[in-house]
């Protein structure tokens, strides 16, 4: 089992970890072909979210993923990415981790659509070459995991059942 402690200090070091690299791929300058793919993912996501359109949840969490993976890359450090996909394996700490719950949360697409703005931002600070202000951004972001998290076991624990591995999260 893993403690509500555990799981808060999991998400912050993803959120430091993917900081780090989305400083690194600022100041480095990132990889062209990743950036026109992150672009063409962030844009996917619109899509799935598009306003009038039933959302396409599939199309949101591959899309996700996708994106998290090249910031995890983009800076090119193989260690970096190596940790981001590290932290990210532990329970409840991945950027997809509460998607499966989620349509059971108040403004659920209000909540994806800021996460999607924040994809957004820090896009565009890394092009920008803003290194400081992509890794806040990037810490901000994992943030809403802490918010999801927060919201089933606080909040809602009513729902803690159907978010997968929440069953192996003990009180703290």
């Amino acid at each position: 089992t893993f403690t509500e402690n555990d799981i808060a200090d999991a998400i912050e070091l993803r959120g430091v970890i993917e900081g780090t690299a989305a400083r690194i791929a600022a100041e480095r300058g990132a990889d062209p072909a990743m950036m026109a793919e992150a672009s063409q993912v962030l844009d996917r996501i619109d899509r799935a979210l598009a306003d009038g359109a039933a959302m396409d949840f599939d199309v949101y969490v591959a899309a996700n993923q996708r994106f998290h993976h090249l910031l995890a890359n983009m800076g090119r450090s193989p260690l970096i990415a190596r940790e981001v996909e590290r932290i990210s394996s532990l329970p409840l700490a991945s950027p997809s981790a509460f998607l499966g719950g989620q349509e059971l949360i108040p403004d659920f697409r209000a909540s994806l659509i800021r996460a999607q703005q924040q994809h957004r931002a820090l896009l565009e600070a890394i092009d920008n070459r803003e290194g400081a202000r992509a890794e806040a951004l990037a810490r901000e972001h994992a943030r809403l995991a802490q918010e999801n998290f927060d919201y089933v076991t606080r909040r809602k624990p009513t729902l803690a059942a159907h978010v997968p591995g929440l069953a192996l999260v003990a009180s703290s």
